[in-house]
């Protein structure tokens, strides 16, 4: 059984290393390989935080910013900032970054947990009001 494989990106003078492939068998996966090396398989979806990981390494790699853009429509602005939030370790900013742009979460981690945490009191007391009393005691 041979595999057949559809370049997306390949390998030039300003990119040695890193190339990109669609297996036809497989159309909704990307193979990128460093070399002849299979590096990873990942799914071809924007909204998938692998799809975005790989974009922002293959940016911190220093792979030319234009295939990217053309082949993915993804802006230069979007995979610096994916890039500089993988590249600085903090999770929170990272994480921040693959969420997308607007405004921040209205329910932070702190707040789920005391949820989680009342949420089995409250309803056990009052099953019908229990959604009007959640707000009122995390404030």
């Amino acid at each position: 059984m041979a595999v057949r494989l559809q370049k997306i990106i390949g390998v030039d003078k300003k990119n040695p290393h890193f190339s990109i492939y669609t297996d036809t068998a497989e159309p909704g996966n990307l193979q990128v390989f460093f070399g002849a090396a299979l590096m990873e398989v990942v799914p071809v979806d924007k909204s998938r935080p692998e799809f975005k990981l790989l974009i922002a390494r293959l940016y911190n790699s220093g792979m030319p910013v234009k295939p990217i853009t053309e082949t993915f429509g993804i802006a230069r602005t979007t995979m610096s900032r994916w890039g500089d939030a993988l590249r600085s370790g903090d999770m929170e900013l990272l994480m921040r970054a693959l969420a997308g742009p607007g405004a921040p979460r209205k329910l932070t981690p702190e707040v789920c947990a005391f949820i989680e945490v009342r949420f089995p009191q409250i309803y056990k007391e009052t099953h019908y009001i229990y959604s009007s009393l959640i707000p009122s005691t995390v404030i």
